[in-house]
C-alpha cells in the first residue's frame, strides 16, 4: 500500500533533480543498507520539545515527507516504527477529519512505542468553544494510547489541554510541557487559569515539567520524581509548596515569583534541596528575594540566576552559607538579571 497517496493532494510538490545530480551518484545512494538509511532517518526526528525545522514541514508527519521521496525509502520509512513517535498537530475545524486519519496511521505505524506529541493551534485559527465537539473525536483517540504518551506538549488554549486526561493509563509519561498560545511569546505576566490538568486513573510520574498559566495545585500530577521544573508564575507560598512535592529537583526556573497566596505553608525553618544544582528565580518588584532565598538550603547548587527582587545579594550571601555550596562570594556562578 502506498501510504503517501492517502494525504491531502496538496502536499506534495514533485521537483526536479538539480541538473548536477548524475546517474551515478543516484546508484550509490541506492546501494546504501536499508538498515543505514533507517539509521539516518532517526536523526531527522525533532528531540524534546523541538519542532520540525522548515515551515512547510510542521504540518505533515515526518514519515510522510521521507516516504515521498522514492520508493525504496517509503519502504524503510514504513518499516521504522520510531520515526512516526513524532506526532505533531496543528489543530484547526479544516481538516480535522484528515489530520484523525493521519494521525490514526502514525499511532498504527509506530506499533507500541512510547510516544512524543505536539500539540498546537493552527497559525490563523482562533479557537471557539463551539468547535469543542468537532475535536472530541480526535482527543478521543489519543486518549486511548495515553499509556504510550512518553511526552506530552500542549500549546493549546486550556479549554482544550484539560481534555487530555488519558483513558489507559500513563506509565510512559516522562515528560509534560503545557502553555497557553498566547504565552509562547512572552512568559513573563502571562495569566494564569485556573483549569485543571489531570488524568484519570493513577497520577502521572514524569521527570521534567514545564508549565505556563497554571496554577500548582491544578497540575495534578506525582511530583516525586520530578527533576526539572519550569513555571511562568508562582506565588511565593506555592514555591515553597513545590520544593516540599518535588525533594529530587535538580533543575528548577520560576520565570516569574509573584506576591499572593495560594493557602500553602511557608516553612518556618529552611527547606533542604538536597539535589538542587541549578536555580533561577525572577522577583516581581513586590516581592523581597528572602522569602524564598531566605527559606532553602541547597549543598549541589551550582548555578544560580536571580532576577529583581530587594535585598537580593545579602539573601544570595545567606543561602552560600548556610549551604556550604559550590557557588563563591564572588559569584562567578551567579547570574544577574
Amino acid at each position: 500500500m502506498v501510504y503517501k497517496n492517502r494525504l491531502p493532494s496538496q502536499t506534495y510538490q514533485q521537483t526536479s533533480p538539480s541538473p548536477d545530480f548524475t546517474l551515478s551518484q543516484e546508484s550509490y545512494i541506492h546501494k546504501l543498507p536499508f538498515e543505514l538509511i533507517s539509521q539516518i532517518f532517526l536523526y531527522c526526528v525533532p528531540v524534546g520539545n523541538e519542532e520540525l525545522a522548515h515551515d512547510n514541514f510542521k504540518n505533515q508527519p515526518l514519515g510522510f515527507i521521507l516516504s515521498a521521496v522514492c520508493n525504496d525509502w517509503q519502504s524503510v520509512a514504513l518499516s521504522t516504527p520510531r520515526l512516526w513517535t513524532y506526532i505533531q498537530i496543528r489543530l484547526r475545524t479544516l481538516g480535522i477529519r484528515s489530520q484523525f486519519h493521519i494521525t490514526e496511521l502514525c499511532l498504527h505505524l509506530s506499533r507500541s512505542l512510547p510516544l512524543s506529541l505536539h500539540l498546537l493551534l493552527h497559525p490563523g485559527y482562533e479557537f471557539d468553544d463551539i468547535h469543542l465537539p468537532k475535536f472530541l473525536p480526535f482527543f478521543h483517540l489519543l486518549n486511548t494510547h495515553s499509556n504510550r504518551w512518553g511526552s506530552l506538549n500542549i500549546f493549546l488554549p486550556f479549554a482544550l489541554a484539560s481534555r487530555f486526561y488519558g483513558l489507559s493509563g500513563s506509565a510512559n509519561l516522562h515528560a509534560i510541557r503545557i502553555s497557553h498560545p498566547t504565552s509562547l511569546m512572552n512568559e513573563r505576566g502571562t495569566p494564569r487559569s485556573r483549569n485543571t490538568f489531570e488524568m484519570l486513573g493513577d497520577r502521572p510520574k514524569p521527570n521534567l515539567v514545564e508549565i505556563s498559566g497554571l496554577y500548582l495545585k491544578y497540575v495534578k500530577i506525582d511530583w516525586t520524581l520530578v527533576t526539572n521544573v519550569r513555571f511562568s508564575s508562582l506565588c511565593v507560598d506555592e514555591c515553597h509548596e513545590l520544593f516540599h512535592r518535588a525533594p529530587g529537583l535538580t533543575h528548577c526556573t520560576i520565570i516569574e515569583v509573584v506576591d499572593g497566596n495560594e493557602g500553602f505553608e511557608i516553612p518556618e525553618t529552611p527547606i533542604l534541596l538536597s539535589c538542587l544544582s541549578h536555580l533561577e528565580l525572577n522577583f516581581s518588584c513586590a516581592v523581597p528575594a528572602a522569602l524564598i532565598l531566605d527559606k532553602i538550603h541547597s549543598p549541589v547548587l551550582n548555578e544560580l540566576t536571580i532576577g529583581a527582587g530587594s535585598g537580593v545579594e545579602e539573601c544570595v550571601k545567606h543561602l552560600i552559607h548556610r549551604s556550604s555550596c559550590r557557588l563563591h562570594p564572588s559569584y562567578p556562578n551567579i547570574y544577574w538579571k
